[in-house]
């Protein structure tokens, strides 16, 4: 099982010439160790890998890891919008803002899937506009405003990381999300998507942010959208219901625990970059 499980974190080394290296120098330093012992040598080397991959793919540039990591970030909301303009489509009568924003959003993820990736930023900005006109304030909107924010910001497209077969997997995973929530109940999948995309995700950014940092910035744009995903008119509510002594609603707690999520994300990503940097 140790064996195993060392050799599954020694693939996120990037270059194969080292790994084996890695893998015995970890086995001799685990060889008079407990079940604990094995396990750090497992996670050191796993992080070892991650930070590896860190560095080669942002230089030691300083800001990199953000634009690429706020690039990310930018997929998951893309990936949350286009499920649910899909559920919108099927759930209600359509309209010609409702077509506008899935075949935009369907553009812009084909022509990132096949390599193409400048095509993304129009097409989500094609999509947003569409979205506000049809629907004004709404998840699958504001989710299209963070994204094309974080893609202007970062000075590049939503990526899928991985080679060709993780952009396979993708357009494969999207499909099937787009099916399900147009032929079932599109309400439930939208929101399951959501949830998993921009809450449960992020979580799993943020643990591997700490070796990664681009990992925890795609966590920020991620986490960010819930700001604007809550009903402004919840919020204001709220608030007032507060100034009043009627007791804190439920709005300002997921605006008080979203808060300090980003803040999290925020201080990780920045401690794994300067760390990175020495």
């Amino acid at each position: 099982m140790f064996d195993c499980a060392l050799g599954a974190a020694a693939r996120t080394i990037p270059d194969p010439r080292w790994r084996a290296e890695v893998v015995d120098v970890a086995r001799r330093s685990a060889a008079d160790q407990g079940r604990l012992g094995r396990g750090r040598e497992v996670m050191a080397t796993a992080v070892f890998g991650l930070r590896l991959r860190s560095l080669r793919a942002t230089g030691g540039r300083s800001g990199e890891a953000w634009r690429q990591g706020a690039r990310l970030g930018a997929g998951l909301l893309l990936a949350t919008a286009w499920v649910g303009s899909v559920a919108a489509l099927a759930d209600a009568r359509p309209d010609v803002a409702a077509v506008v924003t899935v075949l935009a959003l369907g553009a812009g993820w084909a022509s990132s899937l096949v390599g193409r990736p400048p095509v993304v930023v129009p097409t989500t900005a094609v999509a947003l506009t569409a979205s506000w006109a049809g629907t004004g304030w709404s998840p699958v909107s504001t989710a299209l405003a963070v994204a094309l924010g974080a893609m202007v910001v970062a000075g590049g497209a939503a990526a899928v990381p991985g080679g060709r077969w993780s952009r396979s997997l993708a357009g494969v995973g999207l499909g099937v999300l787009g099916l399900a929530a147009l032929t079932g109940p599109g309400t439930v999948v939208a929101t399951t998507t959501a949830v998993t995309a921009t809450l449960v995700v992020p979580v799993v950014l943020v643990t591997l942010g700490g070796a990664d940092a681009r990992y925890a910035a795609a966590a920020v744009v991620a986490w960010a959208w819930r700001f604007l995903a809550l009903d402004p008119g919840d919020v204001l509510d709220a608030g007032s219901a507060l100034a009043r002594g009627e007791g804190i609603r439920i709005a300002l707690v997921r605006l008080v625990v979203m808060a300090w999520a980003v803040a999290l994300a925020v201080a990780i990503a920045l401690r794994t970059e300067r760390r990175a940097a020495l």
